[in-house]
């Protein structure tokens, strides 16, 4: 549940954050230092770090509403499961193209505003001559959306298809249990 604040406050604080890391590589005090901040900084520029952490940020505010209704006082079977379908209609809605062009558009503004470097597609790589007869061409996908769109909605998918099967399986375990005693 620390997670989601720790990567607010980065999301928050990231120009005060490339700031400092400019100094600190920058400044010949200390050689270790310097090299940390300036390979941090190098990372922070990174338009894929800023679109990952967009990413992590939407998905852990989900768990950690559904670990809040999981631990509370008052916690039931019904609650339990209640929060389970309120989860699942959160992930359908984070499960869009229009959830991902939202989160995408925010990213490139995000860039912009703080000049960081874009997000780019990552380079083709050539199939070896051994292997490629020259029947086929390659396939490439051209735009930063097409290409990160399907590694946004296969991280969604499996995780919460996982959590929920887990989720429902432990309450009917529940139920199965308190229908014995009574």
């Amino acid at each position: 549940m620390v997670r989601v604040k720790a990567i607010q406050t980065v999301m928050d604080n990231y120009e005060p954050i490339l700031e400092t890391l400019e100094q600190l590589s920058a400044s010949k005090s200390s050689g270790d230092v310097s090299a940390r901040a300036h390979g941090l900084l190098a990372h922070f520029q990174r338009g894929t770090t800023v679109l990952s952490l967009q990413i992590a940020l939407k998905i852990l505010r989900l768990l950690e509403c559904l670990n809040i209704a999981m631990q509370g006082h008052e916690k039931t079977i019904s609650g339990l499961l209640a929060a389970v379908n309120v989860a699942k209609s959160a992930r359908l809605k984070l499960h869009s193209d229009e959830s991902f062009s939202s989160l995408l558009d925010s990213t490139i503004h995000m860039l912009a505003k703080y000049h960081l470097n874009a997000i780019e597609v990552p380079r083709l790589r050539r199939i070896p001559r051994r292997i490629d007869d020259g029947a086929a061409e390659s396939f490439c996908l051209a735009t930063v959306g097409y290409y990160y769109r399907p590694q946004y909605f296969e991280l969604l998918d499996p995780f919460f298809v996982h959590l929920t099967q887990l989720l429902t399986m432990k309450a009917s375990r529940h139920l199965k249990n308190l229908n014995r005693c009574f």
